[in-house]
């Protein structure tokens, strides 16, 4: 069967088309540094897709702690005078992110997570991690400190992992100390219109609330969009076609 060509480099442009037009044209992402400049602020837009907002009508923060940031709640605009200074406490702070459009994630990055003995922490921090789907319902997981570059996420999705980015140990002013996750597939392939992100107080017998759990989101990365894969496939199909073609007439 012969093969308009015309007919199917068309398609396939137009499928590019559609790629290049969605939205977002590419998987949205944002990290701590971006949100940057929404410290002090109750809400903050980032990167036109994420709203991040502090809950209760708290603050957000931004925070640079052993060569790692990371975003906050903080009851105060003053930084210095919050318990972790700008973290997301266990005292029932809360930490909302709003998408756009609900997506699949791809990875979410929590910092400032350490174990027992380090930085004054008394417990192994405890990060939880709220979802709401696309039909209104809710999934929870948690992020549990194990040792210097060891966490488990409690979800079990095909291709969940926990990756090491900066190990939980005491900073000593040169060496990445930042106590850095990358959840990577979080939520494996349900559609995700927002997040949570609050701490698990582990000992309320504890005299700090800095001593609990305590940590913050370092960023977050959806997955593209199906037009976009369609067309970088289409793409890709094209460019072969073009060359078969091509070292068809040399020949």
């Amino acid at each position: 069967m012969k093969l308009n060509s015309t007919a199917l480099i068309s398609s396939l442009a137009a499928a590019g088309a559609i790629a290049a037009t969605g939205m977002p044209a590419q998987a949205a992402s944002f990290t701590a540094s971006d949100a940057a400049g929404c410290a002090g602020l109750t809400s903050c837009v980032v990167n036109d897709f994420f709203t991040l907002t502090a809950g209760d009508g708290k603050y957000l923060t931004y925070k640079e702690f052993a060569l790692v940031d990371g975003v906050g709640v903080s009851a105060t605009q003053d930084i210095k005078k919050d318990p972790s200074w700008g973290e997301i406490d266990s005292n029932g702070e809360r930490l909302i992110v709003d998408f756009a459009k609900a997506t699949a994630l791809r990875s979410i990055d929590l910092s400032f997570l350490y174990q027992d003995g380090v930085n004054h922490d008394r417990v192994n921090e405890v990060a939880k991690v709220t979802a709401t789907l696309l039909d209104g319902s809710l999934v929870s997981h948690t992020l549990s400190v194990l040792g210097d570059t060891l966490a488990g996420w409690s979800g079990n999705y095909d291709g969940t992992a926990v990756k090491n980015m900066s190990p939980s140990i005491a900073f000593d002013g040169v060496n990445d100390a930042g106590g850095w996750y990358r959840i990577l597939n979080p939520f494996g392939d349900l559609e995700v219109a927002s997040l949570e992100f609050t701490a698990i107080r582990l000992n309320d017998s504890l005299a700090k609330q800095s001593w609990d759990s305590d940590y913050a989101l370092k960023g977050i990365k959806t997955v593209p969009e199906p037009a976009t894969v369609l067309g970088l496939m289409g793409v890709a199909t094209l460019a072969g076609f073009t060359a078969r073609r091509r070292r068809s007439v040399e020949s």
